[in-house]
């Protein structure tokens, strides 16, 4: 797993959140992501108007991704862990940071 791989899957992923295509962003992730994703929807703004990947960094076996979602008057940077799940990157882990 690359990290060119994790930044085109996590942009897309952001841009499927800001479009509101959650069955999109949904399929970026993995079991344990879905069980994180409750409770990091609820703290994002509402509607989310954008996103922007800040950083990657690889830790390990998976690679840790910054996003900020802003909104008109909010904005949360979610940490995302990414790890190679069926061959592609799938957000294992995540957290309002």
């Amino acid at each position: 797993m690359d990290e060119q791989a994790v930044r085109q899957h996590a942009e897309g992923h952001g841009q499927a959140v800001v479009a509101g295509d959650l069955r999109t962003a949904s399929q970026d992730l993995a079991e344990t992501g879905r069980e994180a994703a409750g409770t990091v929807m609820p703290q994002l703004p509402r509607p989310v108007t954008g996103a922007e990947v800040l950083s990657i960094e690889v830790a390990g076996d998976e690679h840790v991704v910054l996003i900020r979602y802003s909104g008109e008057d909010k904005q949360a940077t979610v940490e995302s862990r990414w790890a190679d799940q069926d061959g592609r990157p799938m957000i294992v882990d995540m957290k309002v940071v």
